[in-house]
């Protein structure tokens, strides 16, 4: 059942902030760097991160993500911060749920 959850809020997640993706290529580079940065968020809150440190990161500093991709990532980590304590506990849970989240990705069609 939380697999399921995670399904389908990243495709809700997908539709708030990718509206028109122009292209394939484009859409596969959007949705591995916004897979990694759930991916990231999983991890980091698995260890005990507070949300905002998490976002501070993907803002400032070397791990900072590109410019065109920092408005996603107040909604994405905000979102890995409402899945089920357990489900992120899991191991491998950061893998499992950004594959989910870009298996989702890949499959939206505005």
């Amino acid at each position: 059942m939380p697999r399921i959850a995670i399904a389908l809020g990243a495709g809700v997640l997908i539709g708030a902030i990718s509206p028109a993706l122009a292209s394939d290529e484009k859409q596969k580079e959007t949705c591995a760097v916004t897979a990694g940065i759930v991916s990231q968020a999983v991890a980091e809150r698995a260890g005990g991160a507070d949300v905002n440190a998490v976002k501070d990161g993907f803002m400032t500093g070397d791990s900072a993500v590109a410019e065109k991709y920092q408005p996603t990532v107040g909604p994405l980590v905000d979102w890995v911060y409402t899945l089920e304590a357990e489900v992120i506990a899991e191991d491998g849970a950061d893998k499992t749920i950004g594959a989910t989240y870009e298996k989702s990705c890949l499959g939206y069609d505005p």
